[in-house]
């Protein structure tokens, strides 16, 4: 079956294609179908799907073969704990049955697809949801706040109707359709904002990267997100339930008008039990601000933290791309080697290009390619004790050309070829854990693949610690062995998967085709040398190994930058929210302003006076925020690194912030009643 962009973009959607014969690998294959569009396995790129007939595979009776990701549907009626126990029975009884090879078999991971395909984005959605509901509390806040002010202002009107026979539940439903009214005029036009965030989202970046088939974002299925009838719908009735909801209490606060005290002067302010509401509001909207806040500030701190880890190697400058090679061919002995040895030879030979290699698995790729080995000269361990490490299989130059420091011994070299003495290199990790307390130079490991021990190979250099799967992650023991010493049961595995790599230099020459220090430009003189050397070598997208170290970052800087937006927006809210109310209560006071200012008070005495009450809000705010802040740094405590939930310098910080923009909002209308002349104040009193 061809994969949908493929048949597209190589095929031109031909319809015809079905019943034609592809060359894969050397080997005839009908094509069948079409994948549909939507059709994604978890984190491959599919662009081929072929049979794989298990009963004349060679590894079939190879126990230690673990290299299949098996998919199942549960039967009706069971659970996926139901189906981890049986696993785990079934491994338990292969592990008596076949002690030699399942002795250090565990039971697979089981997962739901669904949290197979989402993998580190997992943690976006509950962020999403939990960010966004406190933001919409916070413009919620706002809302009642408005409604209360305009129907403060209002009151006059309201004593009238009220004196005329109009009851306070028709009142109180008026300012309820209003609030509704109010929150629909927002709801709609939200949905062209997120039409953009989609869009935005959509193009999330890893820059530069033409995705290999890949969505064209780094989030799964980015492309499948869209604003359909049921968003529209969902987004329609929340507006309604947040504009009716939090337009009740202005409502029924301000339906309650004492016609009397209103006409006769004595309600012109707002009463004790409105002022209470919005000063409830306002202190709310401080405290998810706060949340918001020191949520975003804890992922930012510990994405910087992550961003100072190093993975390893080198990845600036470094350009990649996966090849595959026709099994029929480069089976054989030496015939990857030669390949590579001619490919060095050519890109070497192009201005700036410093060093070309090829490694089976690329660092933080997240592949798990292990082995069991033993150590010359140890006891003989059990299979279930036997020790293991990461294995790469690599060309000379491979640490040069990737940025791996050695730091002991000597690299692997162009002389370390078939026939020759049999040679591997360590990291640091694999000497610290099984030849500790020893010079790791000269010992001898016997790797054991697939059940078939090796030769013992000569350790003749260390090389530092290397981040396989992220940035987090302990160094896992790893072995590089020369790839023209892999046995024949490794040289399959090999051919379907190398990835090159190619190094270049700080300014790539005066040719203006492959430009100047940009990795990418040698896209396509690469692809032409692999073509040159070999037209059934299928080389894969090119991409630079700072966007493969970028991918494994991409969950984590979306999770900062969603979180950050969402606490910028509701900082600018709650600084929105406190200048209408402070601009509100200022309004309220100009009788008692007047007065003071009239008895002497200067104006620096009137700035004072409402920033200390303004004060008093914020510090209220914060201390309840505190603890809801509390709350949702425990939650994304597992998405943290390197920093603690209570990071002292978060805590310390985000306050101060809030506290500022809080009075520098309210300083304004502070220093507008300031300036106010208190004779205007003082006739509205007569």
């Amino acid at each position: 079956m061809l994969g949908h962009r493929l048949w597209q973009e190589r095929f031109g959607a031909r319809a015809s294609i079905v019943g034609e014969s592809l060359i894969l690998n050397g080997e005839p294959y009908a094509v069948v179908g079409v994948a549909p569009r939507d059709f994604e396995l978890p984190a491959l790129s599919t662009d081929l799907v072929i049979p794989l007939i298990a009963d004349t595979d060679p590894l079939r009776d190879d126990r230690g073969t673990n290299f299949l990701r098996l998919l199942g549907r549960l039967a009706p009626g069971t659970g996926i704990d139901q189906a981890r126990d049986e696993l785990a029975a079934i491994t338990a009884t292969q592990r008596e049955r076949y002690p030699d090879t399942n002795a250090k078999k565990t039971a697979p991971r089981l997962v739901p697809l669904r949290d197979e395909i989402a993998g580190n984005w997992r943690s976006t959605l509950p962020l999403l949801y939990g960010a966004s509901a406190l933001v919409l509390l916070a413009a919620c806040t706002n809302l009642a706040n408005l409604l209360l002010a305009r129907a403060n202002d209002r009151r006059s009107e309201l004593a009238v109707r009220v004196a005329l026979g109009a009851s306070w539940g028709r009142l109180a439903i008026e300012r309820v359709i209003e609030g509704l009214v109010l929150a629909l005029a927002g709801g709609v036009p939200a949905f062209l904002v997120a039409r953009w965030c989609v869009d935005l989202v959509r193009r999330w970046p890893v820059p530069g990267w033409d995705g290999g088939g890949l969505s064209p974002s780094a989030m799964p299925r980015a492309s499948e997100i869209a604003i359909d009838w049921r968003v529209i719908l969902y987004g329609l009735a929340l507006s309604l339930l947040t504009g009716l909801v939090f337009s009740l209490a202005p409502a029924v606060i301000g339906s309650r008008v004492d016609p009397i005290r209103v006409m006769t002067g004595r309600g012109s302010e707002r009463g004790v039990e409105g002022r209470r509401v919005t000063r409830r509001l306002v202190i709310s909207e401080i405290a998810v601000s706060l949340a918001l806040l020191i949520g975003a500030g804890l992922l930012v701190r510990s994405l910087l933290r992550l961003e100072q880890v190093s993975p390893g190697f080198d990845p600036a400058g470094v350009l990649v791309s996966e090849l595959s090679f026709p099994r029929a061919t480069y089976t054989q002995p030496g015939a990857l080697a030669r390949f590579f040895e001619e490919l060095s030879t050519r890109l070497t030979s192009m201005p700036g290009v410093e060093a070309v290699a090829a490694v089976n698995v690329l660092p933080l790729s997240g592949l798990n390619v292990r082995s069991d080995f033993s150590i010359e000269g140890r006891p003989p361990a059990t299979a279930g004790e036997m020790p293991a490490g990461q294995s790469r299989w690599v060309t000379p130059g491979y640490f040069r050309a990737i940025g791996i420091p050695v730091m002991a011994g000597r690299e692997l070299e162009p002389g370390d070829r078939a026939g020759a003495a049999s040679v591997l290199m360590v990291d640091q990790a694999l000497a610290a854990r099984y030849l500790a307390g020893s010079d790791p130079l000269g010992w001898r490991l016997a790797l054991d693949y697939t059940g078939t021990p090796l030769a013992p190979a000569q350790i003749v250099g260390i090389a530092g610690d290397v981040k396989h799967v992220s940035l987090e992650d302990e160094p896992t023991p790893t072995f590089y062995g020369p790839i023209d010493q892999a046995s024949e049961t490794i040289l399959p595995f090999l051919a379907d998967r190398m990835v090159l790599i190619v190094r270049v230099g700080t300014a790539v020459g005066s040719d203006a085709a492959i430009g100047a220090g940009d990795p990418l430009a040698l896209a396509e003189p690469v692809r032409r040398a692999v073509a040159a050397i070999d037209p059934d070598v299928a080389s894969g997208a090119m991409r630079t190994a700072e966007q493969a170290l970028d991918v494994s970052l991409a969950p984590r800087r979306f999770n900062v930058i969603l979180l950050a937006a969402f606490a910028v927006a509701g900082l600018a809210l709650a600084a929105a929210g406190l200048y209408a109310v402070v601009s509100d209560a200022v309004a309220q006071r100009r009788r008692e302003l007047a007065v003071r200012m009239a008895m002497g008070a200067e104006r620096r005495d009137i700035v004072r006076l409402v920033l200390t009450d303004v004060a008093k809000l914020v510090t209220a705010g914060i201390a309840i925020g505190a603890v809801l802040a509390t709350v949702l740094a425990r939650a994304l405590a597992t998405s943290l690194f390197g920093v603690g939930s209570a990071d002292p310098l978060t805590w310390a910080v985000v306050p101060l912030v809030l506290a500022a923009v809080a009075l520098g909002a309210a300083l304004v209308p502070a220093r507008r009643a300031s300036r106010a002349d208190p004779l205007d104040g003082l006739r509205q009193t007569l």
